[in-house]
């Protein structure tokens, strides 16, 4: 039983119920976790009970791989052992903080590292239920550690910085914070343009709320101008400040100003090249935060502990406990949502390097899940495939994955429960699915195991109810997976939670009380391009009432895909645009115009190639409906092919075949199978942008199909690519065709078709 308020045996501070193994009780026994009476209690992220009995815990209800992740592990076993030496540990704190307020001093004496013992015989299943080998030579959970203990971090002093960006953003936010939450609510936004060269920024756009004061002015002014020139310019831990935290890049030395001020950020500058130091920039951000906060909580413990300690020896002298707010419902503070496996790994892995933990627990199950088999060769290394898709596809490329990180002060252990981490990465299928979405929505979600392992599944989202940092890293490959997921997963950030959770609420800020979380918490989005799709994620998830965000992009386009083409010879680029009143009616406007002009005047007519005309199509909507009309709707049928993600190889081979040789007069392909396949089609002779792709790279790449192959027959056929477009595809076109251009095209009544030799 969870959620008993006298649970005996193994309590963990229960609230109210039968005896067993109560969850946040007031006066748990023996092993009792937080306990306000609890014997043998220690000091816990949470020192105090739940004020409010009457608020049943339900954790009972929430399966346990809602709340665990990558795979139900039960630490029961190992958490009572780990208490029951943690208990002498709790009873040598409390005496030493005894000694100290009577002699003032307290000796330097060591402190022996404890060792977590391991029930040998104890097995941990995966999702599949195989039994996973588990490390059993690692370091004890070192949690709670005394004021002497951080001193010799070199953290010492109680006193915070009052010009730390984290004392300004979270602890003691500024007087009004109300009055810029209630401008981000309305969408009223003050907006500042800068221009950084440094990096190949770009241009910034600085949006703060609209509400005098002088503070966010100032913000609004410096935020994008600064220049980072060392990285003791920052506020960090001083167990940061080692060579592996050097900031070099110049891309970093640009934007750590902006990410360290707690500033919301989307850079649509994100590339394979540049890839490595923002991760390397938003991973040192990370853990500053993270230790921050737990350096804070253990500070404010020890005072509480002292305090009481006191109060024990002299009655008559007892003060009133000081009002500590430090915490969020519940642990978990940073979230970082990436499209792979492999994404995950390198990640964790530039974090070990920065945090240099003398111990890594289950690192050898994170290298077998999340890395290749031992011995397996990568088969990307030696493919001739470009450069951005083996970054993107190299090693584990699975995109259904969750894992927890806890860290303590010597160790960092990874696949811990979400309630117990400090960061979570997952990919937005996994997250969602860890979530619990809604019958309907796990069947469009997943197929096989997985949703039937989902589908009865109630929702769990309180373990995101405290995320102050959210870090979306290479949001346009998890658009071409299925932005939805992302969308569901914003949603469930920041809610106030349906149960305890063994929250102090004594201890939890007024703010995140008051449901203002989403308004302090900085996002941090970074993709490739500019999209319709990051545009409404900026203005409906980065709300960031405190310290605004900024938005990156390049100050011009050169036009360099429409010369890349055109340096190749023979190639004429046409675009055609259409008339579309809004953005809904996009949809059936391109439909109708692509049957009702397009195919009948220039790709069915005689005149038209008989032969080797390829559609490219990016959404996988379109390419249902121009598939289907091609199958059933044609008044004379043609001969046509169609290779999606969801085709078959077979499929696949006998569609490129017939294309090539000619026997498939048409082939209808999709983007997104461009995007995971990356094919050569061979025997095209023309071209067809049923819509412009938002990626540069495949505009380049399929308009490259007309160069390459058997150059049999190819003498005097004019080579043609042809795309077609409406105003709303405005940043599409302008990465193709260059920003000067852009501005004519997309102009009503400046002509339709644009012809470009």
């Amino acid at each position: 039983m969870r959620g008993g308020f006298k649970g005996h045996g193994r309590g963990r501070g229960g609230g109210g119920g039968a005896p067993g193994r109560g969850r946040a009780g007031a006066r748990g026994r023996g092993r009792g976790r937080g306990g306000q009476d609890g014997r043998n209690g220690r000091i816990s992220y949470n020192t105090a009970p739940a004020p409010f009995p009457e608020f049943e815990s339900k954790a009972e209800d929430v399966p346990d791989n809602d709340i665990e992740s990558e795979s139900e592990v039960s630490e029961e076993e190992d958490s009572d052992e780990e208490e029951e030496e943690k208990a002498s540990s709790y009873a040598a704190l409390l005496q030493s903080l005894k000694s100290k307020v009577k002699n003032q001093s307290i000796g330097d004496g060591g402190r022996e590292a404890k060792r977590r013992k391991l029930d040998p015989g104890a097995m941990v299943l995966d999702d599949d239920g195989d039994v996973i080998e588990e490390d059993d030579d690692v370091e004890g959970e070192e949690e709670e550690i005394g004021d002497e203990e951080i001193e010799e971090d070199g953290d010492g002093g109680v006193e915070e910085d009052i010009y730390d960006p984290f004392e300004t953003h979270f602890a003691n936010p500024p007087k009004l914070f109300p009055q810029a939450i209630e401008a981000a609510k309305r969408n009223e936004w003050s907006t500042t343009q800068i221009v950084q060269t440094v990096g190949n920024v770009g241009k910034m756009s600085v949006l703060v709320p609209a509400i005098e004061d002088p503070a966010l002015t100032s913000h609004a002014q410096n935020v994008g101008k600064k220049v980072l020139k060392s990285i003791s310019e920052l506020k960090l831990k001083p167990r940061l400040r080692n060579p592996e935290c050097e900031l070099t890049h110049p891309l970093q030395l640009a934007l750590a100003p902006t990410i360290f001020s707690y500033t919301d950020l989307y850079v649509s500058t994100r590339t394979h090249k540049n890839a490595p130091h923002l991760r390397h920039l938003y991973a040192l951000h990370a853990l500053n935060h993270i230790y921050k906060t737990r350096d804070r909580v253990l500070k404010n413990n020890a005072k509480l502990a002292k305090i009481a300690a006191t109060a024990s020896d002299d009655i008559d002298s007892a003060v009133e406990p000081p009002d500590l707010r430090d915490q969020g419902f519940t642990r978990p503070k940073i979230l970082i949502i990436l499209p792979t496996r492999n994404a995950a790994l390198e990640v964790i892995r530039i974090i070990a390097s920065l945090a240099q933990p003398e111990q890594q627990e289950n690192r050898k199950r994170l290298n077998e899940q999340f890395g290749l088999p031992v011995g397996a060769e990568d088969p990307l290394v030696n493919s001739s495939k470009p450069e951005d898709f083996k970054a993107l596809f190299a090693g584990n490329h699975d995109d259904d994955f969750r894992i927890g990180i806890k860290f303590t002060r010597k160790t960092i252990k990874y696949f811990s429960s979400f309630y117990n981490s400090d960061i979570i990465l997952a990919s937005p299928l996994g997250l969602k699915l860890a979530i619990g979405a809604s019958e309907d929505e796990a069947a469009f979600a997943d197929e096989g195991k997985a949703r039937k392992r989902h589908k009865n599944q109630k929702q769990d989202y309180d373990f995101l109810s405290s995320i102050e940092v959210c870090i979306v890293d290479h949001a346009d490959a998890m658009r071409m997976q299925n932005w939805e997921h992302i969308e569901f997963c914003m949603k469930h950030i920041n809610l106030i939670p349906r149960s305890l959770h063994d929250t102090d609420f004594s201890r939890v800020r007024e703010w995140c009380l008051d449901s203002h979380s989403p308004y302090f918490r900085q996002t941090i989005l970074l993709s490739s391009f500019q999209a319709p799709e990051f545009n409404h994620f900026q203005s409906a998830y980065m709300r960031n009432a405190l310290s605004g965000r900024v938005s990156t992009r390049p100050s011009t386009f050169p036009g360099q895909p429409l010369k890349h083409l055109s340096s190749i010879g023979g190639i004429t680029q046409i675009f055609h645009r259409f008339s579309s009143q809004t953005p809904l009616q996009d949809p059936d406007a391109r439909f109708d115009f692509f049957t009702k002009v397009i195919l009948p005047t220039y790709i069915l007519s005689p005149r038209a190639p008989n032969k080797g005309v390829l559609i490219f199509i990016p959404n996988s909507f379109d390419f249902l409906r121009v598939r289907n009309h091609f199958a059933h709707t044609l008044a004379t049928p043609i001969a046509f092919g169609s290779i999606s993600e969801h085709t078959s190889p077979p499929d696949i081979a006998r569609a490129r075949t017939h294309f090539a040789n000619g026997r498939y007069r048409v082939l209808l392909y999709s983007g997104r199978a461009h995007h995971y396949r990356r094919y050569v089609i061979k025997g095209t002779r023309e071209v067809w942008f049923y819509g412009v792709p938002e990626e540069v790279g495949a505009y380049e790449e399929v308009g490259a199909f007309l160069a390459i192959g058997d150059e049999e027959g190819k003498e005097g056929v004019n080579r043609k690519v042809a795309s077609v477009f409406s105003k709303w595809e405005g940043l599409a076109v302008e990465r193709i065709v260059g920003t000067e251009r852009v501005r004519v095209m997309v102009q009503e009544g400046r002509g339709d078709v644009f012809e470009f030799l």
